[in-house]
């Protein structure tokens, strides 16, 4: 039988056309040259695909001694409050992560992390009866001043009240939370009142409120000086003090005015050299702005609802101090959200009335769905006024708590009202300037 290779030739005839093919001619055909058969390569193998990593979604959050969310993004921005009682206690700092504001503030924003953590309010307490005296210098109006001295200050800071206010500004809660924060950094704190206070309205436009105008006659520029020289010749503060002040409204305009007394006045009042001052929710007078020395700080409402107030002129007066070399910052605190405990910073509130008075503000339809107010305040508190049965726990509450609580609502509102939230950051604006 005859083998034939694939083509179909008889396998000896393909061996002589092979060797036909080598090119030799008239010559006996060499032998076939034997080709090694090429090997068929062994595949490599397929690597196995890396699995890529899954995000974590969420990580756990455990506040203590405060409130925050249970759980949030990593690398999105939370809110933290602590649970400090403004009447008492302050604020040491926040541990256990990076936050983008002031690790002192008692309410703070948080950086979340890549992995669970626990967030720690750090919180001291103080035992503070703010020492009361009247004054009648230099008219016979008897005014009240409020103050505290810790063991060798490191300065002293005058609180302002604003239009219709007293001495006993400094007890409201978000005012003592700072003056509080003042005293555990070292500063003493005086509260003192405006002539209007005990004469009653003097230039007749229907306010009590401080003269802010730059001039040797000025009483209530008289009185402080009066009272300020009097505390340091008694004792009751120490001599030597660098002096700082904050004001809240027409307090803070007064503290604008207050910071340009050593340009306007020369000698008039000693006593009025301030080393810094810091307004909030005011603009400040134009002309204290064009002469004024003393670093300024503008810290105002991004909400203000004051007729009165023009953040756009504060921040005007700002640049003005600053293109006249003056240290100058000009900052509108936003609103902020509401949580269930936010009411406890009330005196006398406990954790579950806040809540309950959380949910009545958001069932009514006051709070939208990321936690902020959507309606002004003043038509928050006629609709409790109009229907106070829908508000049972709201209700019940004194008028004094009332009070408070609609200062709290006006405060996450960023409407006119203090806030102590930049509490640390105002005392730093000080401290920068000792």
């Amino acid at each position: 039988m005859r083998t034939f290779g694939r083509s179909g030739v008889p396998v000896a005839l393909s061996m002589l056309i092979l060797s036909g093919c080598s090119g030799a001619t008239g010559s006996t055909a060499a032998p076939p040259v034997a080709v090694a058969p090429t090997p068929t390569p062994t595949p490599s193998p397929t690597p196995t695909p890396t699995p890529t990593p899954t995000p974590t979604a969420s990580v756990a959050l455990t506040v203590v001694n405060g409130f925050g969310p249970a759980t949030a993004a990593p690398a999105s921005q939370v809110e933290l409050w602590s649970a400090i009682l403004p009447q008492s206690q302050v604020l040491v700092n926040w541990t256990g992560g990076t936050f983008t504001t002031d690790d002192e503030e008692w309410h703070a924003t948080l950086t979340v992390p890549s992995t669970n953590a626990t967030l720690t309010a750090n919180i001291q307490t103080l035992d503070i009866t703010f020492t009361t005296r009247t004054y009648t210098t230099p008219t016979s109006a008897v005014k009240t001043a409020r103050f505290w001295v810790p063991v060798n200050p490191r300065g002293l800071i005058l609180i302002l009240h604003g239009t219709g206010g007293s001495s006993s500004f400094i007890e409201a809660t978000e005012t003592r939370s700072f003056a509080l924060k003042a005293i555990s950094k070292g500063y003493a704190v005086l509260a003192p009142e405006a002539e209007e206070v005990a004469a009653g309205d003097l230039d007749g436009n229907g306010k009590i409120q401080w003269n802010i105008a730059l001039n040797t006659s000025n009483t209530d520029l008289r009185a402080l000086d009066a009272l300020l020289g009097s505390l340091v010749s008694t004792s009751a503060i120490p001599a030597g003090l660098p002096y700082y002040v904050i004001g809240m409204s027409n307090g803070g305009s007064m503290a604008i005015s207050l910071g340009a007394v050593a340009a306007a006045s020369g000698a008039s009042f000693p006593n009025l050299r301030f080393k810094a001052v810091i307004d909030y929710c005011a603009q400040g007078s134009i002309n204290a702005a064009n002469i004024s020395t003393t670093p300024s700080a503008f810290f105002l409402c991004g909400n203000d609802d004051n007729d009165e107030v023009n953040n756009a002129q504060a921040q005007a007066n700002s640049q003005t101090l600053i293109g006249r070399g003056i240290p100058s910052v000009a900052a509108l605190h936003p609103a902020t959200p509401l949580y269930d405990q936010r009411f406890i910073r009330v005196s006398g509130i406990s954790a579950n009335q806040s809540r309950a008075i959380a949910n009545e503000l958001r069932n009514a339809g006051f709070v939208n769905a990321n936690g902020f107010f959507n309606t002004p305040t003043p038509t928050i508190s006629a609709a409790v006024t109009a229907t106070p049965a829908s508000y049972p726990t709201i209700s019940a509450l004194t008028s004094a708590q009332q009070r408070d609580l609609v200062n709290q609502i006006r405060a996450m509102q960023a409407e006119h009202q203090f806030f102590s939230d930049w509490a640390s950051r105002s005392l730093r604006w000080f401290a920068t300037y000792p």
